[in-house]
C-alpha cells in the first residue's frame, strides 16, 4: 500500500499537464494509501486557527486535508480522463463511524464514479473510508463538477418559500483569508490567493476555500451543540468572494445556511 504523500504546493503545477485531457471513462478499481499516525499537535493548530471550541479529538473537516491529498494523487494518475483546472467542489459529506484512535495507524480507501446530469453536466463522486485496524472510523463523500453543462437552462427558476432561518453567528473574512487557509491546509489553488490570480479562472476577486467555510460552520455548530459533530453535509452554492462577512443561520433542528454580506446563500447543509 502506498504512503499518502505529504502536503506539497508544487503538485498543483502538475495539474497544468492535465489540460490536454478530453474526458472519457474513469479507471476502475480501489485506491488505497497508508497515512501517518495522527498526533494531537497535527489537528490542534488547525482547530485553533479556525476558531473551534476546545476539543478532545480532531474535528471532521480536519480529515479532509488528507482526503484532498489522496484525491489529487488519484486525479493526477495518467488514466484519469479529466482536466483538473476548472473542476468545482459541489458538496462534501463527512460522517464519523467510530472513535478515531489517536497515534494508531490508519489507511484510506477511495472509489470514483461519474454521472451525466439531464443538462449535460458531468459530476464526479469520490467515496472514501478511513480505516483503523479493519474498522471504518470515518466516511467521506465528495462531489465535483468535472464538466459544465453545454446547454443553458432558460426557464425561470421555480418560486421557493423562504426557509425559517435563525442567525447563529458570523465572522469576518479579510482579503488574505484564502492565503492564510492555504498555508494551513496546503491548498494553494490560485483562485483563492490574490485578485490577479483569481482572474485567471474568471473570478473578479479571490474566493475563500469551500472547506474553510465548512470548517467554520463545523466550529460554530460544535460550539452551539456543546459537543463534536458526528456528521456534516455541506453543498457549495456560490463562491464567497474576499473580503466578506459570512453569517451562519440555523434551519429547523439540523439544517443550516451560510450567507454572504449581501444576504446571498453561498452554502447549505445539515449536521448531527
Amino acid at each position: 500500500m502506498k504512503r499518502l504523500p505529504p502536503p506539497a504546493p508544487w503538485r498543483l503545477l502538475l495539474t497544468l499537464a492535465t489540460l490536454r485531457r478530453r474526458g472519457g471513462a474513469l479507471p476502475s478499481g480501489l485506491w488505497q494509501w497508508q497515512g501517518e499516525a495522527l498526533q494531537a499537535s497535527d489537528w490542534q493548530r488547525y482547530a485553533e486557527r479556525l476558531d473551534y471550541p476546545p476539543l478532545q479529538g480532531a474535528p471532521l473537516c480536519f480529515h479532509y486535508l488528507a482526503l484532498q491529498r489522496a484525491q489529487l494523487q488519484a486525479m493526477l494518475a495518467p488514466d484519469f480522463p479529466h482536466p483538473l483546472p476548472g473542476m468545482v467542489h459541489l458538496a462534501q459529506t463527512l460522517t464519523r463511524e467510530a472513535p478515531w484512535q489517536a497515534a494508531e495507524p490508519w489507511h484510506l480507501t477511495l472509489t470514483m464514479e461519474q454521472t451525466e446530469t439531464p443538462s449535460g453536466a458531468l459530476h464526479l463522486r469520490m467515496r472514501a473510508a478511513f480505516v483503523q485496524h479493519g474498522t471504518c472510523v470515518l466516511r467521506a463523500d465528495s462531489l465535483y463538477l468535472a464538466r459544465r453543462s453545454p446547454r443553458r437552462d432558460t426557464a425561470p427558476p421555480a418560486a421557493q418559500t423562504a426557509p425559517d432561518l435563525r442567525p447563529l453567528s458570523d465572522w469576518a473574512l479579510n482579503a488574505d483569508a484564502g492565503r492564510r487557509y492555504a498555508r494551513l491546509s496546503g491548498d494553494f489553488n490560485p483562485i483563492h490567493l490574490w485578485a490577479w490570480s483569481a482572474r485567471w479562472f474568471g473570478q473578479r476577486e479571490p474566493i475563500i476555500h469551500g472547506m474553510h467555510s465548512a470548517a467554520r460552520c463545523e466550529a460554530e455548530l460544535t460550539r452551539h451543540l456543546g459537543r463534536p459533530l458526528q456528521h456534516l453535509h455541506i453543498e457549495f452554492r456560490r463562491p464567497l468572494g474576499l473580503p466578506n462577512r459570512a453569517t451562519l443561520h440555523l434551519q429547523e433542528e439540523s439544517g443550516f445556511e451560510l450567507r454572504d454580506d449581501a444576504g446571498r446563500r453561498v452554502a447549505k447543509g445539515n449536521f448531527a
